[in-house]
């Protein structure tokens, strides 16, 4: 069953946030799955490089005209997992996660991480960053790039179809 954050909670994550892996026993994708390690590392491999590029496009999407509407969806959903279906699972909880730990975890491979960017900062560089410091910089980017988004949209949505940019006489 779902947990529904308790007040001291939420003030807890608001303070240094707080989506946390399921517990090593959690994983539903287990020893008698009928997915064998083939399938398991070639998920593992496309969880790194999906959510690695949809991260990317969240923070850079809004730069390209053709892109500016699909990134604003893209950080609404996002907004959606970290906050209503965070909710019940954690403040931060992201469904891609989530699913990249229970593959990871069938695999064998238990990472203290608690999110993907600190476990893509440690693939990356090396670097353990703090928790904490990971997921406060991971929230202003996102706030940064979603009021980016909203403005870029809101300002095409203005102009004529074809123009390409009002006067500023």
């Amino acid at each position: 069953m779902a947990k529904v954050l308790q007040p001291l909670q939420l003030q807890a994550f608001l303070a240094i946030g707080s989506y946390k892996t399921p517990p090593v026993g959690a994983c539903r994708i287990g020893k008698n799955n009928p997915v064998g390690k083939p399938m398991l590392l070639l998920l593992d491999g496309f969880f790194f490089a999906f959510h690695t590029v949809l991260v990317l496009f969240n923070v850079i999407g809004w730069i390209p005209k053709r892109t500016r509407r699909l990134n604003l969806i893209c950080l609404v959903v996002t907004a959606v997992s970290w906050f209503v279906m965070g909710a019940w699972n954690g403040i931060g909880y992201c469904v891609l996660t989530d699913w990249h730990w229970q593959v990871r975890q069938a695999l064998g491979i238990h990472d203290p991480e608690g999110s993907f960017i600190e476990l893509l900062i440690v693939k990356l560089t090396g670097w353990h960053a703090p928790a904490p410091f990971v997921q406060i910089s991971a929230g202003i980017v996102f706030v940064a790039a979603l009021v980016a988004s909203v403005i870029v949209n809101i300002r095409q949505s203005r102009l004529p179809r074809g123009s390409a940019r009002l006067s500023t006489q």
